[in-house]
């Protein structure tokens, strides 16, 4: 899900990261900015207020 969270079946994920990552796969401008070599710098350039478990969930996968 950390790199493919624009084509992940939202239905899988986990249920405290589902609303959030419909926001994120509805929103158009965070699409254009997404790159996929870098996917450290795109979990830092989403909201807080809006993303803040998907936030979470992508610190938890990179410290890994």
């Amino acid at each position: 899900m950390l790199s493919s969270q624009f084509s992940f079946d939202v239905d899988i994920a986990p249920a405290t990261l589902q609303f959030e990552l419909i926001d994120l796969q509805c929103d158009d401008a965070m699409k254009g900015f997404f790159d996929p070599t870098d996917l450290i710098k795109f979990y830092r350039s989403l909201p807080e207020e809006k993303c803040s478990a998907l936030k979470e969930h992508a610190r938890r996968l990179t410290c890994m």
